[in-house]
C-alpha cells in the first residue's frame, strides 16, 4: 500500500474534506481514505498556513475500508417477545442469548416503560439500550449487546419519537431496531421515508460502514423497504405463522447463516438468529 505523510490544518480541514473520510486510528494517526484529495491536492490547500496549526495526517491511497479497531459483524437475536415485562421472561431471555452466544439482541414489544428501571431488565454481560413507546400501552424496542463489544446509543438529526425506531453504533455497524404495530398512528409511507433519511445519513456521515435494520415490519412488504433504503432482506422463513414479520435488511452481505428458531421466551412470534463466517454456533 503506498501511504504518504502531509501537513494540513487541523483548524480549517472542515472545509477541506467531509468529517467522514478522517477516522482516528488505533496508533493515534488519522487516515484520510476519501479518494477526494489526493497528497499533491492537500499541499495546495496548505499553502501559506501557519505551520504551528498543522498536523500529521497520512493519505492512504486507493482505501476503500475505514480501519477500526473492532470490524467484527456481531451474532445477532432477533424476536417479538409480545412482552418482556411478564414473569420470567427476562432469564429465559437471557438463557437464550448465552444458548445460542448471540453478541447482539434486538427485541421488539418489550412493553416498558418509564416506571421500569434499567435494573429490573438487565441481562449480565450485556448493555441495554431501550426506546419505549410513549403514550399508548405496549410496544417498544430494546437493544442487548455484549459488554465486551464497543457500543454507543446513535440519534439521527431528524429524531422523531413517534416511531419507534433505535438506532445503536456496534464497533464498525449501525444496528436499527424497528416496531411497526398493526395500526400505527403514522401512515406507513411518513415511516418509510423516515427510515430512508436515517440510512442515508449515516451512509453520509460515516464512511463504509454496514447497516443493519431489524425489527417487527408487520404489514409493510419486502419491495417498500428494499426501493425505499437499498438495503437487502435475508429472513425468509416466516416467523409468525405463515408471515415473515420479523426481518433483517443489510447493507452488505455479512451473514453466513439465518434461521427461524422457537424461542424460550412465551411469545406468539419466533426468533431469527444470524451468525458470519466467525462466530457461528455449532
Amino acid at each position: 500500500m503506498d501511504e504518504e505523510v502531509v501537513k494540513i490544518n487541523a483548524l480549517c480541514s472542515l472545509q477541506c474534506v467531509e468529517l467522514p473520510a478522517l477516522q482516528q486510528a488505533v496508533n493515534g494517526v488519522y487516515l484520510f481514505t476519501s479518494a477526494r484529495r489526493t497528497a499533491s491536492s492537500w499541499r495546495h490547500h496548505s499553502n501559506g498556513i501557519n505551520s504551528k496549526n498543522l498536523t500529521s495526517v497520512t493519505v492512504l491511497r486507493n482505501k476503500q475500508s475505514v480501519v477500526t479497531s473492532d470490524d467484527t459483524v456481531p451474532s445477532l437475536y432477533l424476536l417479538n417477545a409480545a412482552g418482556l415485562t411478564k414473569l420470567h421472561a427476562i432469564e429465559h431471555l437471557a438463557t437464550d442469548l448465552t444458548g445460542n452466544g448471540i453478541d447482539l439482541a434486538i427485541i421488539t414489544e418489550t412493553h416498558f416503560k418509564s416506571k421500569h428501571s434499567d435494573g429490573t431488565f438487565n441481562i449480565p454481560g450485556f448493555t441495554l439500550y431501550r426506546r419505549d413507546r410513549a403514550g399508548r400501552r405496549g410496544g417498544g424496542v430494546a437493544t442487548y449487546v455484549r459488554s465486551t463489544l464497543q457500543s454507543t446509543p446513535w440519534t439521527p438529526s431528524t429524531d422523531d419519537k413517534l416511531y419507534e425506531l433505535q438506532w445503536t453504533k456496534v464497533g464498525n455497524c449501525f444496528v436499527g431496531a424497528l416496531y411497526h404495530p398493526p395500526k400505527p398512528q403514522y401512515h406507513v409511507g411518513s415511516l418509510l421515508d423516515y427510515v430512508d433519511a436515517n440510512v442515508h445519513e449515516i451512509n453520509h456521515t460515516f464512511l463504509d460502514c454496514i447497516i443493519i435494520l431489524a425489527g417487527d415490519f408487520n404489514q409493510i412488504s419486502d419491495v417498500d423497504v428494499i426501493e425505499r433504503t437499498g438495503l437487502t432482506p435475508i429472513v425468509h422463513q416466516p416467523t409468525r405463522g405463515a408471515n415473515v414479520l420479523d426481518r433483517i435488511y443489510v447493507s452488505q452481505p455479512c451473514y453466513s447463516s439465518v434461521r427461524v428458531v422457537t424461542s424460550i421466551v412465551r411469545s406468539d412470534h419466533k426468533a431469527v438468529v444470524t451468525y458470519t463466517d466467525k462466530n457461528k454456533c455449532a
